[in-house]
């Protein structure tokens, strides 16, 4: 009987081992995936490291050329405004010279006179600072 009983307590440990045996070799597959993708995810964040340094001197490039953009829009929007003023005293000159021939043409009796040597010299000031400006 004790035979048997060592029979059976081997028979037991031999199943148990073998059992072991295969849930270590189980284990060592799982790890072995675990290992190919480890070296597969360092290689995608290798390449995410590259995407994001080339990102970050596109950015860089683009920030450059909205800030040259900028420079030249304000330099035009400058120039604009030069030009806007000096049409705007045109404008005023044409009136008034348009006013004085209206009313020599209507026969109020006043004939065209020229414009006073002050008001010339105003509007050339006005001038001569607009020009400047631009």
């Amino acid at each position: 009987m004790t035979e048997s009983l060592e029979l059976m307590v081997d028979s037991i440990l031999a199943l148990l081992l073998v059992g072991a045996i295969a849930a270590c070799w189980i284990v060592s597959r799982r790890l072995t995936i675990i290992r190919e993708g480890q070296k597969d995810l360092h290689e995608l964040v290798d390449a995410l490291n590259q995407a994001v340094v080339g990102a970050e001197g596109s950015v860089e490039i683009m920030n450059d050329a909205a800030h040259k953009a900028s420079q030249d829009l304000d330099f035009q929007m400058q120039r604009a405004r030069g030009l806007s003023d000096e049409l705007s005293l045109m404008t005023a000159s044409a009136d008034n010279l348009a006013n004085r021939l209206e009313a020599s043409v209507a026969g109020k009796g006043q004939t065209l006179k020229p414009p006073s040597p002050k008001d010339v010299e105003e509007q050339q000031e006005i001038y001569d600072a607009l020009k400047e400006a631009r």
